[in-house]
């Protein structure tokens, strides 16, 4: 099979995992800001992975080093250096330079979310900690640890097909419809409500910047990594089709949270959040 071929067999062999993501239940449960809370202080951690995820490319992609030597694919660096350019330094709803990941952070103290656990797995990793002893000394919840984990024990592995298929399938390719479908939940339950802004601004943003042009570019990726090989191409399937099976666990993780919490109360978005200067 040519190159075409083995791109068009992956999206199959993907497309029934995407559907189950498509169509979780999830998107009706997070229906109130406790919520939207359960749902964001799990997620945070996937956002923060995303990041891992993209640097592991970049170091393959590119040439971060001194003395400098040209990389051996332009295209794919400009991809990935784009991609870190948008991630790392776009900017946040107040027009302000910010992660991505940051602007999550800020998205999460406007509608009450707490932030404890995610910053204090920012601070071991920024003293020298290994990766899975912060995550033990933060306690983040079982599903979002398991889906963190995987993705770093990918990356700590070094396999680049896996990382690149990993990335393009299990994120680039499949983001903008789950986030459209979170927004359009958020629109109909919280339209009027300034607080949610952050997030929907967070969320478009990541709508334009996927679904327009990293999409097709991370297909592109996988193409030119894996090249003719078909022991290569069994193993971008195999990662594509695992990170999107950890996808649906995490969802059905959150989604039980989020149902397990609903005990009919009204829970007020909290008064002290600052974010008058939103859109």
């Amino acid at each position: 099979m040519n190159e075409w071929t083995m791109i068009e067999d992956l999206r199959k062999a993907t497309k029934a995992k995407n559907a189950l993501l498509q169509n979780h239940p999830i998107y009706e449960s997070v229906n109130s800001p406790r919520g939207l809370n359960v749902f964001m202080e799990h997620h945070v951690w996937a956002v923060w992975d995303f990041m891992s995820l993209a640097k592991s490319l970049q170091l393959a992609y590119t040439t971060c080093r001194v003395p400098w030597t040209p990389p051996r694919r332009a295209d794919l660096a400009r991809f990935i250096n784009e991609i870190i350019r948008d991630e790392e330094s776009d900017l946040d709803h107040n027009g302000r330079a910010s992660s991505h990941f940051e602007s999550y952070l800020q998205s999460m103290e406007a509608v009450g979310a707490s932030t404890s656990a995610i910053l204090k797995f920012i601070k071991e990793l920024e003293v020298g900690e290994h990766w899975k002893t912060a995550l033990n000394r933060s306690s983040p919840p079982e599903a979002s640890a398991r889906f963190v984990s995987r993705n770093l024990e990918i990356i700590d592995k070094g396999d680049t097909i896996e990382i690149a298929s990993s990335f393009a399938f299990g994120r680039e390719l499949v983001l903008p419809r789950i986030f459209s479908l979170i927004l359009s939940g958020l629109n109909e339950k919280a339209k009027d409500n300034p607080r949610w802004n952050p997030l929907k601004y967070y969320l478009k943003r990541h709508i334009e910047l996927d679904g327009h042009e990293h999409g097709k570019a991370a297909e592109a990726m996988v193409t030119e990594t894996v090249g003719k090989s078909t022991d290569g191409w069994k193993k971008a399937k195999n990662a594509a089709i695992a990170a999107l099976e950890e996808r649906v666990r995490l969802w059905d993780s959150i989604h039980q949270s989020v149902v397990q919490g609903q005990d009919g109360e009204n829970v007020n978005l909290p008064e002290s959040a600052d974010v008058s200067q939103e859109e």
